[in-house]
């Protein structure tokens, strides 16, 4: 029986596989998480980082040199075990995009770069127009620190439509909702039998940007406030029973934010309902299925403190239990 084409790829790494990785996943209760970094120091973050990087699974598509125009940073590889392969006659099956599977369902997530020119805005939306992803969450703003240049706009604003693969692919904005810090835009994607729609139509996702995130190293204060944003809508899109389960994380990179929040995600859902951790694990299991995530010290670090301030501030942990911090002159 052949596999349906927006499925996640399987593992077919010669060491041990992810499923695998996941049924041995040592998990420690957020109380013991708190207690052993009170007990030793940040230096423990710092040997928990320094054990998630190694061994390297095979990345042929992105060596292959007819793909090497579509990869912004040549130093950001790419895995073909988990990487998402496009399936349609409008080109070939190559984006800079990877499977990442969430706490409770396997390729749960998509980590994709951002579009950068022409040729990659329309390969992003021949992959979004196959796999359906139920949102799409934009990690960047448009113009970074010193006005460099981060993304395109690449979706359509309030009341256009662009076209895409000669207008096999049509991408449609109805509405946007602006915020302090971010916008959401309800898009339909529309494809070759609905070249006559002029109504709503299509595929209905949804694109979130999250303007605060400027620089990858600077994460947001209100990470984890976005992250509730993320949830509320997930849980939207399901009741409306809009197009797929698969949630895609998009920033220049694909890698560092998208990550950073795959990882704080998984991390927290599984203290909702296991009351574990699972932190070294679960970066590890990350990074298995898209390179560079948690290359960055700040980044793991970053996600290590929001566990704890989520742990304290939902009762799960006794704020009392939290160590001093030792000043600056000491």
């Amino acid at each position: 029986m052949s596999k349906e084409v927006d499925d996640p790829p399987v593992e077919e790494d010669d060491g041990q596989s992810e499923e695998d990785d996941k049924k041995d996943v040592i998990t420690a209760t957020p109380q013991e998480i708190i207690d052993e970094i009170n007990s030793k120091g940040e230096g423990t973050v710092q040997e928990w980082h320094e054990t998630i990087t190694r061994n390297p699974p095979k990345i042929d598509a992105f060596l292959n040199l007819s793909n090497a125009s579509k990869n912004r940073f040549p130093n950001v590889l790419l895995y073909d075990k988990s990487r998402v392969r496009i399936h349609d006659k409008h080109g070939n099956d190559y984006y800079h995009a990877s499977y990442v599977d969430s706490y409770d369902k396997a390729g749960g997530y998509i980590l994709s770069q951002a579009p950068f020119d022409e040729h990659t805005e329309t390969d992003f939306w021949r992959m979004c127009y196959q796999c359906k992803p139920s949102l799409i969450i934009l990690l960047t703003s448009l113009v970074g620190a010193g006005g460099k240049r981060m993304t395109k706009n690449f979706w359509p604003n309030t009341k256009q439509e662009r076209e895409f693969c000669q207008g096999n692919i049509r991408v449609r904005c109805s509405n946007v909702a602006q915020d302090r810090d971010h916008d959401t835009y309800e898009l339909s994607m529309l494809g070759p039998n609905s070249r006559g729609n002029k109504g709503s139509g299509g595929i209905k996702t949804q694109l979130i940007q999250f303007r605060k995130w400027v620089d990858d190293r600077q994460i947001p204060d209100n990470l984890l406030e976005f992250r509730a944003i993320i949830k509320i809508a997930v849980a939207r899109a399901e009741k409306d029973e809009r197009a797929g389960s698969v949630v895609m994380f998009v920033c220049p990179s694909g890698v560092h934010r998208c990550g950073t929040l795959a990882a704080l995600d998984i991390i927290l859902d599984r203290i909702a309902a296991e009351k574990k951790v699972g932190l070294i694990e679960t970066i590890n299991i990350v990074r298995k299925q898209r390179y560079g995530c948690f290359t960055h010290f700040e980044h793991y670090a970053h996600v290590s403190d929001l566990v704890v301030r989520h742990s304290v501030s939902s009762g799960i942990v006794d704020p009392s239990c939290i160590g001093v911090r030792p000043s600056s002159g000491n």
